[in-house]
């Protein structure tokens, strides 16, 4: 009885396994015949429409413009320091304590101008003294010369000794030394008399009082360093620049010099220019190079330069340059030359490659390989070209039209549309 309920079971199940089965394959079919009808109504349209060619886009218009002809002159740039074109440090000459001051600090003064006054009484004195003792080495000096006279008057007449004539003339020349001794003494004593008026040894600005009134200063010219010291005075109606200049920068010039390219002690003097912060890239103050150092520094690599600028001072306000500025400096590199010049914004970079698109033949784009050389306001100097994939170098002409404005729209030899475009030095891309 239990194997029979088994297999009605086992029946059962699978009979609806087989039903299930055939309702998967219906709906398999289903979908295949809706997928295969939905493709021959798709192949049915695409035999009727017609397939449309894309067409062509219109060829990019350009502004272009032919390269400027301009004068130019190379330089080398560097960093400079501003130093005073002379500088003094005012020290005592003598000793005494000091009676006033009569300068303001860090204002300008003029030579001979009087800055402090020491007291004079006491070295007043010593002149005093000095022109007694003068006074009394002249009467010395006349006594003995009467004593020499009679001595030689009786020795004539053999009534003095030969000893008596030789002393006499000895005590007159000891008299001698001795007004000469005390002239010296006068001297000295006023010397050190008008030493006690301490004025400016040249014309500039002073710096920081050191001293005040009541104050002992020593001096003498035994001990200059430790004698007190005044003041110090820089010169800046003239200043100095100095600055340093590479060993490799330096042996390039000395050839450009022997290839006669760079010309050195012409008459008005090698010009140099500086500029300040103030002045952004520009570099309006010119002077004259005055010296240069005759070795290199072995520590730096370095040789030193100087040059000399006038600092007058304006109606208004202080003077330009002040000892102790940076300022940049740049050396022109011989005289000013002509030269091939596009606007700065024509040139693209590509791998450390600097180009240039012209308009050639049937007004296709063509880019060409530049090497370039100066800057001056907005415009690159174009030294030669290259066209790309071509061995033969040449010079920009002023036939050449340079594409300074869409240069984002521009392909190598598809056509363009040139327009010109004046001046180039106003093109943006």
């Amino acid at each position: 009885m239990r194997r029979l309920i088994d297999s009605r079971w086992m029946s059962e199940l699978l009979l609806d396994q087989a039903n299930r089965l055939r309702r998967c394959d219906v709906i398999f079919r289903s979908i295949s015949l809706i997928t295969w009808a939905g493709m021959s109504m798709l192949l049915v349209g695409c035999g009727t429409e017609q397939v449309v060619a894309p067409q062509s886009q219109p060829a990019p218009s350009v502004k272009v413009a032919g390269p400027q002809v301009m004068t130019v002159t190379d330089y080398e740039y560097f960093t400079g320091r501003v130093e005073a074109s002379s500088d003094v440090e005012i020290r005592c000459r003598v000793t005494g304590f000091v009676e006033s001051v009569h300068y303001e600090p860090g204002t300008d003064v003029e030579k001979g101008q009087l800055l402090v006054t020491i007291d004079k009484r006491p070295l007043a004195a010593d002149l005093a003294r000095s022109e007694a003792l003068l006074v009394q080495a002249n009467v010395e000096a006349e006594r003995k010369l009467i004593v020499k006279n009679r001595e030689e008057k009786l020795r004539k007449e053999n009534a003095s000794s030969e000893d008596s004539l030789l002393q006499a003339t000895a005590d007159y020349d000891a008299a001698v030394a001795a007004v000469a001794l005390a002239k010296a003494d006068v001297e000295a004593s006023t010397i050190n008399l008008g030493y006690c008026e301490i004025r400016s040894p040249l014309s500039g600005r002073i710096g920081d009082t050191l001293v005040d009134a009541g104050d002992l200063v020593t001096g003498g010219p035994s001990g200059v360093l430790s004698s007190t010291l005044i003041a110090t005075v820089v010169s800046i109606d003239d200043v100095k620049v100095s600055f340093e200049i590479d060993e490799n920068t330096v042996q390039r010039l000395q050839q450009m010099i022997r290839d006669g390219r760079l010309t050195t002690g012409s008459e008005e003097g090698n010009p140099v220019e500086i500029g300040l912060a103030i002045h952004g890239d520009t570099y309006p103050l010119s002077g004259i190079l005055q010296f240069v150092n005759n070795t290199l520094n072995p520590q730096t690599g370095t040789i030193l330069l100087k040059a000399i600028f006038s600092n007058p001072k304006p109606d208004n306000g202080p003077r330009m340059l002040t000892p102790g500025m940076f300022v940049r400096v740049r050396l022109p590199l011989g005289k000013p030359r002509e030269v091939m010049m596009v606007p700065e914004s024509a040139l693209m970079s590509s791998k450390g490659q600097r180009m240039l698109y012209l308009v050639g033949a049937g007004d296709k784009a063509e880019r060409v390989f530049a090497v370039v050389g100066a800057q001056l306001q907005g415009m690159r100097e174009i030294v030669s070209i290259q066209a790309e994939g071509s061995e033969a170098v040449r010079q920009l002409t002023a036939d050449d039209r340079v594409i300074v404005r869409g240069l984002q729209r521009v392909r190598t030899g598809e056509p363009v549309v040139p327009e010109t475009e004046q001046p180039a030095g106003d093109a943006q891309p």
